[in-house]
């Protein structure tokens, strides 16, 4: 079995994603592409419900707790980890560095 992540893993820890839509029910808040793409006074209330953090205060989900049991050192039935994520949490969740492949774009 191979998992292929993206940003939905790391919200839950606080980080934002990039694409979710200024009505989002996320505690995150809007996503930085939609924010830079806003006017100032949907920035400025975006800012007052956000509840976010950054990459380096940030701790893994169960989600990426579940990924390392899957995966155990090798002998588990997920063989192979692919992350769109820059945060860094699949890596400090204990994810074998050999088990996963960080894709990330410009």
């Amino acid at each position: 079995m191979i998992a292929f992540t993206g940003a939905g893993v790391s919200t839950a820890a606080g980080i934002p994603d990039f694409r979710s839509g200024v009505n989002t029910s996320l505690e995150t808040g809007a996503g930085a592409w939609v924010l830079r793409a806003s006017t100032p006074d949907v920035r400025k209330a975006n800012a007052a419900r956000r509840v976010a953090t950054t990459t380096v205060k940030a701790v893994p989900t169960s989600t990426h707790m579940s990924l390392v049991k899957l995966h155990g050192n090798g002998k588990g039935p997920l063989k192979a980890l692919v992350s769109q994520n820059t945060d860094g949490l699949h890596r400090r969740s204990g994810m074998p560095p050999e088990a996963l492949a960080e894709l990330h774009g410009k």
